[in-house]
């Protein structure tokens, strides 16, 4: 088993200094940084022109989709509406039995 004893004498570090040495406060770590390298944007460029032109050929489809979402939702709320008056209308019949 390796202790801090054990460490100083093979002339290593020992843990408690290695932990003092970074827990002093905020330390700047000095290294070596790369560099970006900077394109000359022409792919993305070329692959805005192909999705723009992918887009006006297929843009009826992401119209149809966005009509049948729209619809979806409608239907959804005209199904809810159906069934609140239904209950609304049951309602009005139990109360006239109730009342006669």
């Amino acid at each position: 088993m390796l202790t801090n004893e054990a460490l100083k004498n093979l002339g290593l570090k020992s843990l408690l200094g290695i932990k003092e040495k970074y827990a002093l406060g905020k330390r700047h770590i000095l290294r070596k940084i790369a560099k970006k390298k900077h394109g000359t944007g022409l792919l993305l460029a070329q692959l805005n022109t192909i999705a723009q032109k992918e887009l006006r050929e297929k843009g009826h489809i992401y119209q149809q989709k966005l009509i049948l979402e729209e619809l979806r939702g409608l239907t959804s709320l005209v199904k809810k509406l159906e069934k609140r008056i239904a209950n609304l209308e049951q309602k009005l019949v139990d109360k006239n039995k109730m009342g006669t």
